[in-house]
């Protein structure tokens, strides 16, 4: 009889066999692949772009040391469970994605990768490895075409967040007055790079502009830090008309800490670091932009070989210099470039991601 489920391998390195390096998916061979569906074309991550658009997905994902019934994560419609020393995670199929809009799956999200990062309290994996898996779950969902971005960069939230990742930078402009005079404007860039330990570097920024010498002691970090994860809390009319605040940058060591971290900011958005850093008890990273300034993320993306940085939230055709089509187009996924397999021009409406390469 044909299984209703189709099962999608994932060649995992050993994901919870105890090895303190980030454990890392491997899938040779595949792609991503943009889906026609109902209501919405559907990006299909690696592994499911192989898959049967019209049958639950049910994924592999690698060696899992749990013998326990407790070692499950369950919140309906996904559900990760051990089974004959193996975690399998089951999706809906295509279509279903396709007919929600990404507030409702960040909705339906939400308690799923809560109950991954409760996993560590039952012994079935470590607090890393959970952070991991949530983080790698979380890319191979299918999305809409036009919510591409949404699930990996943490837009759907209360406020405006963009959760940062390697192959990112924040440009900060700020005007500098004297009195009421302007007196120049200095540019920061602040890059971010993955570690290889399962962290993230933001690096220490770079400076230009008018007043260059003048403002160097406003530098706010003199050396780089280092975080699990990253987010970007821009404020806009959040704070009170008396505060002069751009934006605020926060580091985590989890998931779980960060969101703690948020919640305070969404709570209070004009405190300060260090009343952050005591609400969440947390080793929290911060850096607060205030002043006349502005602070933009950008992704880092190639065109015929030249990378170049284009605002979060471009879509292909505003990278190249007319209305063609690339060529062929490849997105990181665990790592590693994979094509994106399209048909004719549907791919000008994609939504570009750190690490992109497109080809004319």
């Amino acid at each position: 009889m044909k299984q209703s489920v189709r099962t999608l391998s994932i060649l995992a390195a050993a994901l919870l066999g105890g090895c303190a390096a980030r454990p890392r998916l491997l899938l040779p061979g595949e792609s991503f692949r943009i889906e026609d569906a109902p209501r919405f074309k559907v990006l299909l991550p690696p592994p499911t772009s192989n898959a049967d658009p019209k049958e639950p997905l049910r994924l592999a994902l690698g060696a899992a040391r749990a013998k326990s019934a407790r070692c499950e994560a369950a919140r309906s419609p996904f559900r990760l469970h051990a089974r004959d020393r193996q975690w399998l995670l089951e999706l809906p199929p295509a279509p279903w994605w396709s007919d929600r809009g990404v507030l409702q799956v960040a909705g339906d999200l939400r308690p799923f990768l809560s109950a991954i990062s409760a996993l560590p309290r039952s012994g079935c994996m470590s607090a890393a490895e959970a952070e991991h898996l949530r983080r790698a779950i979380v890319d191979a969902l299918p999305t809409r075409l036009p919510d591409s971005l949404s699930l990996s960069y943490g837009f759907p939230s209360p406020g405006g967040v963009v959760d940062l990742r390697p192959e990112m930078r924040l440009l900060v402009v700020r005007v500098w007055k004297d009195g009421a005079k302007y007196s120049g404007t200095t540019r920061e860039t602040y890059e971010l790079h993955d570690t290889g330990r399962g962290a993230i570097r933001l690096s220490v920024p770079e400076r230009s502009g008018d007043t260059v010498a003048a403002a160097a002691k406003f530098r706010e970090w003199r050396a780089g830090r280092t975080a699990r994860v990253w987010r970007l809390h821009l404020f806009t009319n959040l704070v009170k008309a008396n505060r002069e605040r751009a934006a605020m940058v926060v580091g985590a060591p989890s998931g779980d800490a960060l969101a703690a971290a948020s919640a305070a900011i969404f709570a209070k958005p004009d405190m300060g670091c260090a009343e952050l850093v005591a609400k969440t008890k947390a080793r929290i990273e911060c850096l607060v932009s205030q002043g006349l300034v502005s602070v933009a993320p950008e992704i880092r993306v190639t065109v015929n070989g030249e990378a170049k940085y284009v605002v979060i939230g471009t879509l292909v055709r505003g990278a190249l210099p007319g209305a063609t089509p690339p060529k062929s187009m490849r997105r990181i996924f665990e790592g590693s470039p994979r094509e994106v397999r399209f048909v004719g021009d549907e791919v000008l409406a994609l939504p570009l991601a750190a690490g992109d390469e497109l080809t004319l």
